[in-house]
C-alpha cells in the first residue's frame, strides 16, 4: 500500500532537520536537496524552503541570511536536545513509562522523568507521523493483582546505590515487618527489583548468609568508609 503524502512530508522533513548542523553558518538549501535526494527523496529547493518555513515554528532552528547562500542552523543547545531521543526511542519510552510507573519506587522513576518528557515532546512534535501515534494504542495490563509502589524515603535508593558502585559498608536503620527498628551495618552487593519491590542483597555484619532487605523498610542508610565484603565469585545473577 503506498504511503500517504502528508506520511511522506512527514518522513522528509525528519530526514531533513536531521542534517542541519548545530551552529552558524549553517547548510545551504541546495546541499540539503543533494543530501536528500541521495536518500532517497525527490524535493525541489522550494519544496525544501517551505519545509524549513514551516519547521522553524516548532524547532529551535534558525536561517543564516548574513551571506549568500543563507544557511540553516540549529539555535545553541537545541540539536543536542533533539538529537537525544530518536523517533523509535521516543515510542518506546512513551510506552514504557506506564509499566515501569507500576514496576518501580517513584524515586527510581523520578531518575527517568526528563527523558520521558523529551520523548512526549517530540511525539508531540510529529504528531501527524503514523509512528508517533502508536503509543495511543498500545497498553500494559500485569496478569497479576496491581499494587501501590511502597514509599522509599528521599536519598535512601541513591545513597545505596551510591554504596553499591564504590564497594562500601553502609550503617543502616532498618525496620523489619511489625518489628522495632533495628541498628544494622551491611556488605551491599546488589540490587534487584520483585514486581513494584526493591530490595537490597547484602551480607550483615560478619556473618556469611546473603539476605535481601526492602528498600522501602530503611529508615536512615549511612557510607562508610570501610570496604564491603564481597563474596569469592559473587555474581548478581547466581
Amino acid at each position: 500500500m503506498p504511503k500517504s503524502s502528508n506520511h511522506l512530508a512527514l518522513e522528509r522533513q525528519w530526514e531533513l532537520i536531521k542534517l542541519l548542523p548545530s551552529r552558524a553558518p549553517g547548510m545551504a538549501c541546495s546541499e540539503m536537496v543533494s543530501r536528500l535526494c541521495e536518500s532517497g527523496y525527490v524535493v525541489t529547493k522550494r519544496t525544501v524552503e517551505r519545509d524549513l518555513a514551516q519547521l522553524e515554528k516548532q524547532f529551535g532552528i534558525r536561517c543564516n541570511d548574513a551571506s549568500k547562500p543563507y544557511g540553516w542552523h540549529w539555535l545553541p543547545g537545541q540539536k543536542e536536545t533533539f538529537a537525544g531521543v530518536d523517533l523509535a526511542d521516543a515510542v518506546s519510552l512513551t510506552i514504557a513509562e506506564g509499566v515501569l510507573k507500576q514496576m518501580l519506587p517513584p524515586s527510581m522513576v523520578q531518575v527517568l522523568r526528563p527523558k520521558f518528557e523529551q520523548a512526549r515532546e517530540k511525539l508531540k512534535a510529529i504528531s501527524g507521523h503514523p509512528m508517533a501515534r502508536l503509543q495511543e494504542k498500545v497498553r500494559y495490563i500485569p496478569n497479576t493483582l496491581l499494587f501501590e509502589s511502597p514509599f522509599v524515603r528521599s536519598k535512601i535508593l541513591e545513597t545505596i546505590e551510591q554504596a553499591l558502585t564504590r564497594d562500601k559498608q553502609i550503617e543502616v536503620k532498618y525496620a523489619p515487618f511489625k518489628q522495632k527498628t533495628k541498628a544494622l551495618r551491611l556488605h551491599p552487593l546488589s540490587l534487584i527489583q520483585r514486581g513494584n519491590v526493591s530490595y537490597l542483597l547484602a551480607t550483615t555484619f560478619d556473618y556469611p548468609d546473603q539476605r535481601l532487605y526492602a528498600i522501602h523498610r530503611f529508615e536512615a542508610v549511612e557510607i562508610l568508609d570501610e570496604a564491603a565484603s564481597i563474596p569469592p565469585n559473587f555474581t548478581v545473577d547466581d
